[in-house]
């Protein structure tokens, strides 16, 4: 299978459910009109909120708190399943080899070719100019990217 066919059917089985665009069988809701209602909120590009992982306390009474881009569950999963499941993982052997394929695959479920390019480059520009130019950021990517590869290994 090649890769971006791996994407697409990693994506479909994963991020309906880790981004709450399924509605419940038991809800009265119209599906199609809950998810245009969601996924703009999630590809907005001034928030880019469908990046960032759970909100995690910097102190012990959450007054203050952070979310780390790239760090959703769906981006992770999808990503290496795919490239797993595509037999590419052999060449996944480190931090810069995920930079480019971190977000392909669950953007491409959400928006159009033209708005993908253009969401992509930001991102691309997210990882170059602010990620790898923060120590703290620098520092969370690389120890998350080499514990989630060592999952996968």
């Amino acid at each position: 299978m090649d890769l971006l066919s791996s994407f697409g059917n990693v994506a479909r089985g994963v991020v309906q459910q880790a981004y709450g665009l399924c509605v419940s069988v038991w809800s009265r809701e119209d599906e199609a009109a809950h998810k245009q209602a969601v996924i703009p909120n999630l590809t907005d590009e001034t928030t880019l909120a469908f990046i960032y992982g759970e909100v995690l306390s910097l102190n012990n009474n959450n007054s203050e708190t952070i979310q780390y881009p790239f760090e959703h569950a769906a981006i992770t999963d999808v990503t290496l399943d795919a490239v797993w499941g595509a037999g590419y993982g052999e060449y996944v052997d480190g931090v810069e080899a995920l930079s480019n394929i971190l977000t392909p695959p669950v953007l491409q479920y959400f928006v159009d070719f033209e708005t993908f390019k253009h969401i992509y480059n930001k991102l691309l520009l997210l990882i170059t100019a602010t990620i790898k130019t923060t120590p703290h950021l620098l520092e969370r990517w690389n120890k998350y990217i080499t514990a989630y590869l060592k999952k996968r290994m």
